[in-house]
């Protein structure tokens, strides 16, 4: 007779099932001049889980809900980034940032439209285990908020 028997793998990626990103804000004030769009969006990101998570402070992509689908509107642009930047967040802890936006309203993909800028939004952020490995989308992208 043979055993087959299953073997279970465990990554270190796996904090992202007790993190979670929030504003502290429900809505956010966005200034609109000369067609550039400015906002300071700060976020709580708690860890629930066994293990730290790595924030990298370059690298957030700001999304807009346009009619149901989450579009990207502006992404930080980094030239010099390293892991010796990352901030760490404890397993069990929570930390606050924040994420100051500059973008220029212009037509196409990629870019807030000209217009009105109110609308619902989330933020993605790079948010890695320990080991470098990037956390699955959903333990790396806020709830949404407003911004008017």
């Amino acid at each position: 007779m043979f055993l087959l028997g299953l073997i279970a793998c465990s990554s270190s990626v796996s904090p992202s099932d007790g993190v979670s990103i929030a504003s502290t804000n429900e809505s956010v004030i966005a200034s609109v001049s000369n067609g550039v769009v400015t906002l300071d969006v700060t976020l709580e990101i708690t860890n629930g889980s066994k293990s730290a998570v790595l924030y990298q402070p370059c690298g957030a992509v700001l999304e807009r809900n346009v009619d149901g689908a989450w579009r990207q509107v502006w992404a930080q642009t980094c030239f010099l980034s390293s892991q010796f930047d990352a901030a760490t967040i404890a397993a069990g802890s929570s930390a606050r940032f924040v994420v100051s936006i500059r973008a220029v309203q212009q037509a196409g993909d990629l870019n807030f439209p000209p217009g009105n800028v109110a609308g619902q939004y989330r933020i993605r952020l790079l948010l890695t285990s320990e080991a470098h490995e990037s956390l699955p989308l959903g333990g790396r992208t806020s709830s949404p908020f407003s911004v008017e």
